[in-house]
């Protein structure tokens, strides 16, 4: 009884563990022509409305991350 708790245990741990990393894995198998695309049309379309632009291009992130 005990080794089967220990291990539900253990394969819960290792499961909460990878979930947060999934999304990081998607991010850096990200294609950054079409991210910057969509950002700009997300952008485009917030401000047409009357509100601010949600996040800078993408393109402007990596120009100052080089600075």
């Amino acid at each position: 009884m005990t080794a089967v708790f220990n291990d539900a245990v253990t394969e819960k741990h290792i499961t909460d563990q990878r979930v947060p990393a999934l999304p990081r894995e998607r991010a850096r198998q990200a294609d950054p022509a079409r991210v910057d695309r969509m950002t700009r049309h997300v952008n485009r379309q917030l401000t047409e409305h009357g509100f601010p632009a949600a996040w800078p291009s993408t393109s402007s992130i990596r120009q100052s991350d080089s600075q």
